[in-house]
């Protein structure tokens, strides 16, 4: 999920300082990612880490961001001008500081991106989950019924929102019930934890979406 400067994200964490201009693209308790977009570049910012942010130009539209521990991930969405791309960025460093995240076919594009300690992940136009090691390798691929609606991941966990089945390519008019279904998937043992209906109060819709420390979904 993308998340915009505001006072705190909602679990206590303090605004990050990103400079003057910054925009969050993700900030949680495990890092932030701030966009320059009149400088071409974004920052990484790891929050164990006492080193300065890392640095990545963005060339290609990025719009969206995830961080965990160990890795963050980026994407340029359908509207990017060289079409719809990711990248995953680990902590440390390996043989090359970004990795590409390769999408099945040009017309397929990101929705919504997450990172989990040994995994990124993006739902994509095409009604897939798609899974990639932190070198951008692909570790599996999961279809799912419906339209992309939000991505969380913790450790080992993959938590993923999508439309119910039937329940249109759009999200309703205001006011109107969204029938919006979950995933709880583990990456390393490639097993689904726990699936069903999301429970919304009528007429709301869905803000913020994670995983505790005990990995419960919230």
């Amino acid at each position: 999920l993308a998340c915009w400067p505001r006072p705190s994200n909602g679990r206590g964490v303090p605004r990050p300082e990103g400079g003057v201009g910054a925009r969050f693209l993700a900030w949680t308790g495990d890092g932030h990612v701030a966009s320059h977009r009149e400088q071409g570049r974004f920052e990484v910012h790891f929050a164990a880490e006492d080193r300065q942010a890392q640095r990545v130009t963005d060339n290609i539209g990025l719009n969206m961001a995830a961080v965990s521990p160990t890795a963050a991930c980026l994407a340029a969405g359908a509207g990017a001008g060289g079409g719809s791309q990711m990248i995953i960025r680990p902590a440390e460093r390996w043989d090359k500081a970004v990795f590409s995240a390769a999408l099945g076919s040009a017309d397929e594009a990101v929705e919504a991106v997450a990172c989990g300690a040994t995994f990124a992940a993006a739902l994509t136009s095409k009604r897939v989950l798609r899974v990639y090691g932190l070198s951008g390798l692909p570790l599996g691929i999961v279809s799912v019924a419906g339209r992309s609606v939000a991505l969380a991941a913790r450790h080992g966990h993959l938590l993923a929102v999508t439309g119910a089945p039937g329940a249109g390519d759009a999200p309703p008019p205001e006011g109107q019930d969204d029938a919006l279904q979950y995933r709880l998937l583990d990456v390393r043992t490639r097993t689904q934890r726990a699936a069903g209906r999301l429970p919304l109060s009528p007429g709301s819709r869905l803000r913020w979406l994670g995983l505790s420390a005990e990995l419960a979904p919230v």
